[in-house]
């Protein structure tokens, strides 16, 4: 089954809105950018653009983390509070930082924190993990909804020590049977079937195109030794749902979450161990938690009773401080570039003004 993004978003959105979960919003969107930009998208080496349907990919794979918790928040709810019994066996590192979550246990708050480090510091995220409170570990634990966070958190990070592992080789290379979305230099559909030109290549021969026909061609195999792509199965073997029905429920009527608990109950996997191991490029440690905005509260109901003025005001300040910034950040040549664009911008502004009031 495959729920179209607007529905999928009208979902999440409601459940955002009414049981105020921003953090897990922000997490399930980061998991889908990563995976989409990262885990299952081939490298594009050729220095030229992709003239694939990249944005659609990107929107189509959102589309599938998002069905997939909205599964996870029919089975567990929003605060699950019980562990999959065999979870220690599977995991000790899991289990470790799951129990400590729910109990606070102080023998275990400081393999809790180290594993947290990990999940924050030595996995990839996305451009905005450090411009957001969320992307701040420092109140982690204290989230009334943390466990399904940290479910997405240590989902996300095991796909990275699978999918961006190098000493893999082949046997991680590949998304599905298909292979890894392919970036194209051409478009040939462009002026018939523009949309359609979304392809897949396979990691033995990275030269030979499949063009993706059916929405099902996105999601990612599920029986790949070594690591679990789904985010309802991973779930399911971490946690036990407090109530059965919803679950029979799904299990009733989904194939797909039937054969999830099936290889849950039967299949005994090797021991899952979160690494050290840092997957961020460069670029992704330029700043540190203790950048401001790190700190960025992103509540609005202190917005609520402001006119109209006044919050154009605040968004106008907010705006020309963050380019500010970002001018900062900038290379001298992009810089100087800026600079005269800016001034240019400046004079046909004033040229306006200028028009405005001749003709008054």
């Amino acid at each position: 089954m495959f729920v179209p993004p607007d529905q999928i978003n009208l979902i999440l959105n409601n459940l955002f809105i009414h049981l105020d979960i921003d953090a897990l919003s922000f997490y399930i969107y980061d998991a889908g950018y990563v995976i989409a930009n990262s885990i299952a998208r081939r490298p594009f080496g050729t220095g030229k653009p992709d003239r694939g349907q990249s944005l659609l990919f990107h929107e189509f794979i959102q589309s599938w983390v998002g069905y997939e918790l909205v599964k996870v928040l029919v089975t567990f709810g929003l605060q699950p509070i019980t562990l999959n019994s065999s979870l220690k066996n599977w995991s000790k590192d899991l289990h470790d930082i799951f129990t400590y979550m729910l109990t606070k246990n102080p023998d275990l708050k400081g393999r809790a924190e180290e594993i947290l480090d990990v999940l924050f510091s030595k996995t990839l995220h996305c451009g905005y993990w450090l411009r957001t409170q969320f992307g701040a570990r420092t109140k982690f634990f204290e989230q009334s909804n943390g466990i399904l966070s940290l479910v997405i958190l240590t989902w996300l990070h095991q796909l990275q020590q699978f999918f961006l592992n190098d000493e893999h080789g082949h046997k991680n290379g590949d998304w599905n049977d298909l292979g890894k979305y392919t970036g194209v230099t051409t478009n040939p559909m462009k002026d018939t079937t523009p949309l359609a030109n979304i392809n897949f290549s396979a990691a033995a021969k990275p030269k030979v195109l499949t063009q993706i026909t059916n929405v099902d061609q996105f999601k990612p195999k599920e029986d790949i030794t070594g690591v679990c792509t789904s985010l309802e199965e991973w779930a399911l073997r971490i946690l036990k749902p407090n109530q059965t029905v919803q679950l029979q429920d799904l299990v009733d009527t989904d194939s797909e979450t039937e054969s999830r608990i099936k290889r849950v109950q039967e299949e005994i996997l090797q021991e899952f161990k979160i690494t050290t191991t840092d997957f961020t490029s460069d670029t992704d440690n330029v700043d540190t938690e203790n950048d401001n905005l790190a700190k960025l509260d992103t509540n609005t109901k202190r917005n609520k009773d402001l006119s109209i003025y006044k919050l154009a005001h605040k968004v106008n300040a907010l705006i020309s401080e963050s380019l500010e910034k970002a001018k900062n950040q900038m290379k001298p040549a992009k810089k100087k570039d800026y600079s005269q664009r800016e001034q240019k911008h400046e004079k046909n502004i004033q040229r306006c003004l200028c028009i405005h009031n001749n003709n008054e």
